[in-house]
């Protein structure tokens, strides 16, 4: 079933020894992914019956099935193949959230951005965009800015940043003061003022 546009798991049997075997028992728990803590589905609580009969499936294809008959090089055969097609699929998942990244670097702009994933509780594939885009803000399921936060652009969209702590500096100017190493420094003149670390910077402190 779909639910705003979110694909939801709703089994009612186990997919044991080739085929769906309907649950022994009445149970049911709900599917929460860890990462979006968000229901995606429903499935069977498995009863003795339903494990005996998972397990007797799994002795029969070990005993009768052709696996423990492959050789170590057949096994890796199989195996690499599987890996290639697992790779394969998650270029093509992959590919159209590519092209939107280039598509959003290829502008000479970049003031501010957004993406909405498919299920809003879920932002980890958000923020791995955000951190892909060359925008100075980027919002992930929403159009809101903080503007206590730094607020400035890439690109053609202008230098410098406002709106934190560190915007200040964008104002100062720093001055070195340079005298002869050696002869010294008063505590008077050294108060609250940094010193140079290199070899022959400052002389000692009177």
């Amino acid at each position: 079933m779909s639910t705003s546009g979110t694909t939801t798991i709703d089994h009612k049997a186990f997919f044991i020894g080739g085929s769906w075997r309907p649950a022994d028992g009445t149970d049911h728990f709900d599917v929460i992914p860890p990462r979006s803590e968000r229901r995606v589905g429903r499935v069977p609580a498995a009863s003795e019956a339903d494990i005996d009969a998972a397990l007797a499936a799994a002795r029969r294809a070990f005993d009768e099935g052709e696996w423990p008959r492959l050789t170590p090089a057949q096994r890796a055969h199989h195996l690499t193949r599987v890996a290639v097609g697992i790779e394969r699929r998650r270029a093509e998942l992959a590919e159209p959230i590519n092209d939107a990244v280039r598509i959003a670097n290829d502008s000479e702009l970049g003031l501010d951005g957004s993406v909405f994933t498919a299920d809003a509780a879920d932002t980890a594939h958000g923020f791995e965009v955000a951190r892909r885009v060359r925008t100075g803000t980027f919002s992930v399921n929403t159009f809101a800015a903080d503007l206590g936060w730094t607020f400035g652009g890439f690109k053609k969209s202008g230098l410098g940043r406002e709106h934190d702590p560190g915007a200040v500096e964008e104002f100062l100017l720093t001055k070195t003061v340079s005298t002869d190493p050696g002869a010294g420094l008063s505590a008077e003149v050294t108060q609250g003022v940094p010193l140079g670390t290199g070899p022959g910077t400052h002389g000692p402190v009177k």
